[in-house]
């Protein structure tokens, strides 16, 4: 759609409009990205909504007289948008993705995103095969990906799925970047979570596949100090089969990031600060400082060469028994250093 030139005074038609419209949007200091890169095309969105035109409306309607009501509603859009920086598709009720109208106000996140176009051109370049029978949109968020996903895909189980920020984090944690495993996770948190809402709660359910004695639970409790109690958690996990490595690996990466922030706040940074650089949740900064009270640099550095002894118990190239080692090493971070 073309610009047409501006009478002088209240503009008498759409083309009129739309010069005024963008006129006054270029003259403010507006950010676009919501469905539109630049200041005309915003204009031609909020203008054929204030003459109640279609979306997709050409060049033929710029002629097109603009009765008061119609202006009005204009001035009410640009107020919005220019004074109180509302985005456009909030103050219209609708945006658009992979070519699909949605309605749109502030309980979501408004659609946008470069899997539209992978939706559109059946996800190539980095997809190649047939075309999928199953699609997953993790963090779904409003949903649009999934639902462009389902519209173009008709023959496709499509799932959506929200999960919190701290349980995205622990399923990351969870799986390590094993692609394979984060798929059987995601099977299996869909089932825990029927309402398609994943939380921490649910994730620690998955992980701890329903054992009496949790392997979180354990390194928390040895976290805390608590020597007797993550000891009985240990002799617990493994009266149910819990493998050794599992067991390692959750106390080694514990153990891992206490010297990590032990390191950075010798080097003078704050405890808070360390912390929250190597992504600690804040619901576990308590635990994590009181370790720290009882622990220095060179007891951390202890412990992660005993992490490594019990290790290589666990692949026969080191001398004792897997689960011996196992318990030094609880008890070794549950108690002051020595």
């Amino acid at each position: 759609m073309e610009n047409e030139t501006e009478a002088p005074g209240r503009p008498l038609t759409v083309g009129q409009a739309l010069d005024c419209c963008h006129r006054q949007l270029q003259e403010s200091d507006l950010c676009y990205g919501h469905g539109t890169d630049n200041a005309w095309d915003e204009a031609v969105q909020l203008v054929l909504a204030a003459a109640e035109l279609p979306p997709d409306a050409d060049d033929g309607v710029l002629p097109h007289p603009l009765d008061e009501a119609s202006f009005r509603r204009l001035q009410t859009l640009l107020a919005g948008r220019i004074r109180q920086r509302v985005p456009a598709p909030y103050l219209l009720g609708r945006a658009w993705f992979a070519g699909l109208e949605f309605l749109c106000d502030r309980r979501a996140i408004i659609p946008r995103s470069p899997i539209a176009e992978l939706i559109l051109n059946g996800f190539r370049p980095w997809y190649a095969g047939p075309e999928p029978k199953r699609i997953l949109d993790l963090c779904c968020g409003g949903g649009c990906i999934g639902l462009a996903a389902a519209h173009y895909y008709p023959d496709a189980a499509v799932d959506l799925v929200d999960i919190d920020p701290d349980a995205l984090q622990l399923l990351c944690e969870r799986v390590e970047g094993n692609l394979l495993a984060a798929v059987q996770e995601v099977e299996k948190l869909k089932l825990l979570a029927p309402d398609g809402r994943i939380g921490c709660a649910t994730v620690t359910d998955a992980v701890s596949d329903n054992a009496r004695f949790n392997l979180f639970d354990m390194t928390d409790r040895a976290l805390s100090g608590d020597a007797s109690g993550s000891l009985r958690m240990l002799h617990g996990l493994r009266g149910e089969g819990s493998e050794p490595a599992v067991v390692l690996w959750a106390l080694a990466r514990e153990i891992r990031t206490l010297h990590q922030v032990q390191l950075d706040c010798e080097g003078g940074q704050a405890v808070q600060q360390a912390l929250a650089a190597h992504r600690v949740w804040k619901s576990r900064t308590g635990l994590m400082e009181t370790a720290l009270a009882r622990h220095d640099g060179a007891s951390l550095s202890r412990l992660l060469a005993q992490a490594a002894r019990v290790d290589g118990s666990i692949k026969g190239f080191a001398d004792g028994r897997p689960w011996d080692h196992l318990e030094d090493l609880v008890v070794g971070l549950a108690q002051p250093a020595s």
